[in-house]
């Protein structure tokens, strides 16, 4: 039968768990409200044997715990007998590593790195659970993101690539990853460059250099075009882009006509 009882997710309080003392506070308050369960999450560095302790004199019992990435991956052996002290069966991690990118190919590598983990868990009679977030849901296999010009702008409600002008002082890279924060509220991974092409139109004279990026930490929001999408090779067809995108169009195609974009 499923067990309906409301717990407590520690991370909302983790300002006052830092410190045994805290966390006593924090569990007398809880207890006093009415919880019986707890997930022990973001607390601070205390043993094992010391949160078993208040979690009984309390009578709180911890139904799981989010610890770091470096826990079970450098650690795993004291996390298990963490978890085996403090008497609670799931071993939770609150997201993947931040080094991570938030791509396809990122959660590929994640998967891979926590499979042995989560089978060394199930081997010492627990159960690894994983907090998803919305970047888990993104489809981006073999698809690149491009924007929709403000009508209001030049050349508006033509599709172009991500990015915008090189402030004095900045690389490319630089330039790169500030557009995306201020325009799509993501930071990204700047890897080689594509390629880079010059255009004329009558108002201005642009050099665009493109590069091979994915996002380290977001997802793209458009704060400043008009829409958004995430694109095949073969679906560019289907878009007007920005007449100084062509050559890149014609590369894009070339190079990754059959293949999956890095």
């Amino acid at each position: 039968m499923m067990d309906h009882r409301i717990g407590a997710q520690l991370y909302t309080v983790r300002d006052f768990t830092q410190t045994a003392e805290g966390l006593e506070e924090t569990f007398q308050k809880l207890k006093n409200i009415g919880y019986q369960t707890v997930q022990l999450s973001a607390i601070g560095p205390m043993e094992g044997a010391v949160v078993r302790d208040l979690c009984d004199r309390y009578q709180l019992e911890p139904v799981c715990t989010h610890k770091s990435p470096q826990d079970y991956l450098e650690n795993l052996d004291a996390t298990i007998a963490y978890h085996k002290t403090v008497g609670c069966q799931i071993a939770g991690l609150g997201a993947m590593p931040w080094d991570v990118p938030r791509t396809a190919r990122g959660m590929r590598d994640f998967i891979r790195d926590f499979t042995p983990v989560s089978r060394a868990l199930r081997e010492a009679g627990l159960c690894f659970a994983y907090h998803n977030h919305a970047f888990e849901f993104i489809r981006d296999e073999g698809k690149f993101l491009i924007c929709q010009r403000p009508e209001s702008k030049a050349r508006g409600l033509l599709w172009e690539f991500p990015g915008g002008k090189v402030e004095a002082g900045e690389t490319l890279p630089q330039a790169l990853q500030r557009e995306c924060m201020e325009e799509l509220a993501v930071k990204l991974e700047v890897r080689d460059r594509f390629m880079q092409v010059e255009h004329k139109y009558p108002d201005i004279f642009i050099r665009l250099t493109l590069f091979h990026c994915v996002i380290s930490e977001g997802i793209p929001q458009a704060l400043e075009h008009n829409a958004l999408r995430w694109i095949q090779p073969s679906e560019t067809k289907n878009f007007t882009f920005c007449p100084a995108d062509a050559d890149i169009l014609k590369e894009i195609d070339r190079v990754y006509g059959g293949k999956k974009p890095l």
